[in-house]
């Protein structure tokens, strides 16, 4: 989580303004130099719009072969160490039948860096659709490839990523959100995140919800491939408010909080491995 509570407002998120496109609407208009995987390591991608750029990273963790299933992961918001999380949850011992690969949004490197890309919507916009395409030219390149299943994850920030590709492509062979939902707008204006958020954008809440708000875009898909995992106790992702786009039977709840559900890794493992299985 970003100290925006901690230090004021010169490092909240949107603190330099609240003006941008739908987040549904960037990913398709973004210029993106996509570099194909060869060999297992971090790959840097830059991807510009309009007057931003960015670096989006990818790393290839473990290359299982070109007909095996493979898990595009991606991380929550502030963890800079991207690849961290998903090495924990699924160990080298675990991984050995699947492809796994990690991402990263731009502004990522470190937390200054980070703070920056969230200092307006539009660049909170832009680094978040970035991840949406850069998943979306990992499948395609993987289709290409002839590979097994294609699953996409990620926590919390990821988890929003996973299902902002559902919504714009539905083009992966299955999806499992973790701690997300459709109405980005929700966490920033009505949970205990909202002391994150400047008071210039808190002020404006019909933009906020215009731009990250995709609810109507998830929900013209048809979301049998999509499998969440959320948490009853969340207090940024409201089960109750987030519930509703997904098919009750599909999903899966942990009676834990945000935090505490972060760190049941077993809970976490046997969600994405019951997708690679």
């Amino acid at each position: 989580m970003c100290p925006g509570s901690l230090y004021g407002e010169r490092v909240r998120f949107f603190r330099e303004g609240a003006d941008s496109a739908p987040i549904t609407d960037i990913a398709g208009r973004l210029d993106m130099e996509f570099t194909n995987p060869t060999r297992n390591g971090e790959y840097r991608i830059p991807v510009r719009y309009k007057s931003m750029e960015g670096i989006a990273r990818y790393s290839l963790i473990h290359r299982a072969g070109g007909d095996r299933p493979t898990l595009i992961y991606h991380h929550g918001s502030g963890e800079t160490n991207y690849t961290a999380r998903i090495r924990k949850i699924l160990p080298a011992s675990v991984r050995s039948e699947f492809n796994l690969i990690a991402l990263s949004v731009p502004f990522n490197r470190n937390m200054k860096e980070y703070i920056h890309g969230i200092g307006s919507l539009e660049r909170f916009a832009f680094l978040v659709a970035s991840s949406v395409r850069l998943i979306e030219d990992l499948g395609q390149w993987l289709r290409s490839q002839g590979s097994g299943k294609t699953v996409v994850s990620g926590i919390s920030l990821g988890g929003w990523i996973c299902n902002l590709h559902f919504a714009i492509y539905t083009s992966l062979d299955e999806y499992r959100p973790i701690f997300a939902g459709a109405a980005l707008d929700h966490v920033f204006l009505e949970t205990v995140y909202r002391k994150q958020v400047s008071r210039r954008a808190f002020e404006n809440p019909s933009a906020l919800t215009r731009v990250l708000n995709f609810e109507k875009s998830f929900s013209a898909q048809k979301n049998d491939r999509v499998f969440p995992l959320l948490a009853r106790y969340d207090q940024f992702i409201r089960y109750e408010r987030q519930k509703g786009i997904y098919r009750e039977n599909q999903l899966r709840l942990l009676d834990k909080g945000h935090i505490t559900g972060a760190m049941d890794i077993k809970s976490l493992r046997d969600h994405l491995l019951e997708g690679l299985s």
